[in-house]
């Protein structure tokens, strides 16, 4: 399967979504992040400023994604699109 990957500048209008988006991640990547749905939308209000599409990537800049180790149709996802393993880590409960 080949992917395409595209990016808009999000807008204000966006935080809701995004923080249904993100809050639905968290629960599939089985991760221990104990905000609500509503916590997670409202952290999305950073988008309320124009800091993002002022600290835009430069061209060539490095991308570096967390996965947990067992996500595996995330880590399928993400190798599919060209990155590497890079590093692992480890933690004692």
């Amino acid at each position: 399967m080949e992917w395409e990957l595209t990016f808009r500048v999000a807008h204000p209008s966006d935080a809701e979504l995004l923080g249904r988006l993100n809050f639905l991640l968290i629960r599939d990547e089985g991760r221990r992040n104990p905000m609500s749905e509503s916590e997670l939308v409202a952290r999305m209000q950073w988008l309320r400023s124009d800091l993002f599409a002022k600290e835009l990537l430069p061209v060539n800049t490095g991308i570096s994604v967390d996965a947990l180790c067992h996500n595996s149709a995330g880590l399928a996802f993400w190798r599919s699109l060209g990155f590497q393993d890079y590093s692992l880590s480890l933690e004692l409960e």
